[in-house]
């Protein structure tokens, strides 16, 4: 499948293949098929997270800035 990328977009494609002593082809090919694979595990949690919702397994905002807050309290009192 042919595609046409901006300048800016193929410099940035070659100069990562120069880089790893590869063809841009073979470095287009792998980048595309990495983002492909990347947006359906995002799709993937999000439906996992649509799913848990639907069942009733949320946190009330207040208790979810609660935990968050004493978190982050917790982890400040360590670093002082």
């Amino acid at each position: 499948m042919p595609i046409n990328l901006p300048p800016e977009l193929e410099n940035r494609v070659a100069a990562l293949a120069a880089k790893m002593h590869r063809e841009p082809e073979t470095v287009l090919a792998e980048l595309v098929g990495a983002a492909l694979e990347g947006e359906a595990e995002f799709r993937a949690e999000v439906r996992a997270g649509i799913a848990e919702l639907d069942a009733g397994k949320s946190v009330p905002h207040d208790e979810a800035m609660a935990r968050l807050r004493a978190t982050i309290e917790r982890h400040g009192a360590r670093q002082q």
